[in-house]
């Protein structure tokens, strides 16, 4: 596939592996070559998220490039949003490009900015860590998660480590073993009973 110059099996054989080296390698390749769509999944698979805002903004997909901003990495909001004001006085109007609201400016018409600004801190950590697919059943459960209400909630950290998980296994065992005691013991019978 690397010398037929099939990009999109690429894409498809490295994700399905998980091969996060190979896939950084594919999005700078597809991204010199044009291919904005396969660089943009690549880097996305990846958690690159600063350099899917940049591509985005490279191919003047400044409203994609907004609100993916405003989900994932807020504190690039501002200067995407005026990249799009930029760009929206030349081709449409200037009254078009007034009627942006940066959410700095704004923080009355955003009321999570600011929770949203604290929170990207902590899951920028998080995009740098790597986990194998094996781990899926691990971390499933984060898939669904509301990061600014755990940050609300007063929760630091949103991922188990796995350190975390071994000294989960570590308290049940002692459950276990009880368990397993009580159960091997035999039952009393009535006549034991009465002496």
């Amino acid at each position: 596939m690397e010398h037929c110059d099939d990009t999109a099996g690429l894409l498809l054989v490295h994700s399905s592996l998980g091969n996060s080296e190979k896939l950084l390698e594919l999005a700078e390749r597809a991204r010199k070559e044009g291919r904005a769509n396969i660089a943009f999944v690549c880097y996305f698979v990846t958690r690159h998220v600063k350099e899917c805002l940049d591509l985005l903004c490279e191919t003047s997909r400044y409203a994609e490039a907004a609100f993916m901003a405003r989900t994932y990495m807020p504190s690039e909001v501002t200067r995407i949003v005026q990249l799009w004001r930029a760009d929206l006085s030349k081709k449409v109007s200037s009254k078009a490009a007034e009627a942006l609201a940066d959410p700095m400016d704004y923080p009355n018409l955003f009321p999570d900015i600011q929770d949203a600004l604290e929170v990207e801190k902590v899951l920028l950590k998080e995009y740098t860590e790597t986990h194998s697919t094996f781990e899926y059943e691990k971390f499933k459960d984060f898939l669904n998660r509301n990061p600014i209400e755990e940050y609300r909630a007063g929760k630091s950290s949103a991922e188990p480590t796995s350190q975390d998980s071994v000294a989960t296994e570590e308290e049940d065992k002692p459950k276990e073993e009880e368990e397993k005691k009580e159960d091997e013991q035999p039952s009393e019978t009535p006549a034991e009973e009465a002496n």
